[in-house]
């Protein structure tokens, strides 16, 4: 199993933000809530292409979780696609 470790200046690690937030179950009613609270977060994090570069290059096609550089597992699953255009929605 990969431990997953926060780079170095990431704001998702910092004390006082809730590591869950970043783990919305996407079958709850509020999970579009929660990965906008996410994207909030990693849309000013200096760390944050560092982040999605690193988890781009372990994390498997179909097996993604979690909000990480502001992406959903479908969105790194689009870009992982080597047909895609490199443009994810993130907003």
């Amino acid at each position: 199993m990969r431990v997953i470790a926060f780079p170095a200046g990431a704001l998702c690690a910092r004390p006082g933000t809730d590591p869950e937030l970043f783990f919305p179950d996407d079958t709850a009613p509020d999970y579009p809530a929660r990965v906008a609270a996410a994207r909030r977060v990693c849309a000013d994090c200096p760390v944050r292409a560092a982040c999605l570069a690193d988890r781009m290059r372990w994390e498997p096609t179909g097996s993604r979780f979690g909000v990480v550089a502001g992406t959903t597992p479908d969105e790194r699953d689009a870009l992982a696609d080597p047909g895609h255009s490199g443009q994810v929605d993130a907003a």
